[in-house]
């Protein structure tokens, strides 16, 4: 293979996108600069999460999942 074609994706953690009450910081408007050229570019980024985001996240992606299969098992039955 001639080399790696894949776009480099932007990557910034949750955590420097949550702003403070006083002025933006120079890591949070790097982040949210860097996360919109990504989206703006690619149509895509990767958001960085803390374990317990990662436990929520997953937690609601299980629900979703399980709610879609209840109602369209519902849904045969109709």
């Amino acid at each position: 293979m001639a080399g790696n074609d894949l776009p480099s994706l932007a990557r910034v953690k949750r955590s420097d996108l949550i702003p403070s009450e006083s002025l933006p910081s120079d890591l949070y408007k790097l982040s949210v600069s860097t996360l919109s050229q990504s989206l703006a570019q690619y149509s895509a980024a990767i958001i960085q999460l803390c374990p317990a985001d990662a436990a929520l996240l997953r937690a609601s992606l299980n629900l979703l999942v399980y709610t879609s299969i209840k109602d369209h098992h519902a849904l045969l039955w109709i």
